[in-house]
């Protein structure tokens, strides 16, 4: 994805972080199913909902209503492209258009199958399963992201993010010019660095949770005393050593640490791109 210039803006890297490959995109990750084109104008015109709060670009949202229309343009005079079904999930990609005078805040969306068109926000909910939540560990899904001062476009720009750069979501979404921004932990010292537009995020792969069971899919490998390279090595466990997570994430030397503890180690930090999750789970007592 090349970055849009009013959000990513200069290239002037004041700081740039570990990158990893192949990073992952965001991906919506359900279609959409079309049925019989119908009007229902007048229907649709008096069941509308109070208008909630614009939904910002780049967020994933579900269909709340049994059928809605996606229609060519914002305004209930547009011919409909196509009716969309209850659980439909899409991306909202355009500024809400309100001024159509029918009471209506439209939001221009695409779905999974690529079916892009207008809708009434007021029968749209955010996707809270794609939403990214404080702790997440999140990693740039375009070529350079700008990390700003503060949320919005007017704020002053840190640094520049590179395509796979790691950060730990700190608080968001924040709703600013119409994009839904996110404060990212970029270095692991724990403090907020900036904020990026989350349209440009994706779920970094292979994260875990607290109380999840995991293996060392790749060893040997090194369990330290904290995150990091430079921390000092605790314990050199084989492959398919079992751990339980029992914190984290931290990002810290490009890569991204769990804290996680077993009968024989006790308790130390583990990269966690060497990990794979144990889907029966971590023994509670010790042989």
């Amino acid at each position: 994805m090349t970055p849009q210039t009013s959000v990513n803006g200069s290239l002037d890297v004041r700081s740039k972080l570990q990158s990893h490959p192949n990073p992952s995109r965001r991906r919506v990750l359900a279609t959409a199913f079309a049925l019989p084109m119908a009007a229902l104008s007048g229907h649709l015109f008096r069941a509308v909902p109070v208008a909630a709060a614009p939904i910002p670009i780049g967020t994933d949202v579900v269909v709340a209503t049994d059928r809605l229309n996606l229609r060519v343009g914002p305004g209930l005079s547009r011919t409909v492209l196509r009716v969309l079904v209850e659980g439909t999930r899409a991306t909202v990609t355009g500024r809400p258009a309100s001024s159509t005078n029918d009471g209506i805040d439209w939001h221009r969306i695409e779905t999974a199958s690529g079916n892009k068109g207008w809708v009434a926000g007021q029968y749209l909910k955010i996707d809270k399963e794609t939403t990214f939540a404080v702790g997440s560990v999140v990693e740039v899904a375009t070529d350079f992201l700008n990390l700003r001062a503060t949320a919005g476009l007017s704020g002053t720009v840190r640094g520049v993010l590179a395509q796979g750069d790691r950060g730990v979501v700190v608080s968001g979404p924040v709703s600013r010019n119409g994009y839904a921004w996110y404060r990212l932990d970029t270095d692991a010292d724990g403090d907020a660095d900036g904020w990026v537009v989350g349209i440009f995020l994706a779920k970094a792969s292979g994260g875990f949770k607290v109380g999840d069971a995991v293996r060392v899919g790749d060893g040997p490998l090194n369990v330290r005393a904290a995150a990091g390279l430079n921390a000092r090595v605790i314990d050199r466990v084989s492959e398919g050593a079992l751990f339980q997570v029992r914190g984290g994430p931290t990002v810290k030397d490009g890569y991204t640490w769990m804290k996680v503890f077993n009968y024989g180690t006790g308790t130390g930090w583990i990269a966690a791109e060497f990990l794979i999750l144990e889907p029966d789970g971590f023994p509670l007592e010790g042989p």
